[in-house]
């Protein structure tokens, strides 16, 4: 199948990538948009310092944007982090590859 449809990607998503902390606390690049397909869930996932975080929408993006855990992220007008980035890979499968990120 490819990749995940462009006539999928509904919704914009407005991504600041994480540059790391400052003296003043979290540092954050230019805002770029991106077309996504934004789903509500809520689940419960770990992150990689082993804090759990609840994610309240997945959002599925094209394969190969580059996101970062900790990035802030905007999103039908609500800012918040990105806490987790899976890159869903069918491995040739007949399923649409994409990004997937989990929001705070």
């Amino acid at each position: 199948m490819g990749q995940i449809p462009p006539w999928a990607l509904v919704h914009t998503i407005s991504i600041e990538p994480y540059l790391g902390t400052g003296g003043t606390g979290p540092r954050y690049g230019p805002a770029v948009e991106h077309r996504c397909l934004a789903e509500d869930v809520h689940k419960l996932l770990r992150q990689p310092d082993d804090r759990e975080a609840t994610v309240s929408v997945a959002v599925f993006l094209a394969p190969g944007t580059d996101v970062a855990v900790g990035s802030r992220a905007t999103l039908n007008g609500r800012t918040t982090t990105v806490a987790a980035v899976m890159d869903r890979d069918g491995g040739g499968l007949p399923t649409p590859d994409h990004i997937e990120i989990g929001l705070e």
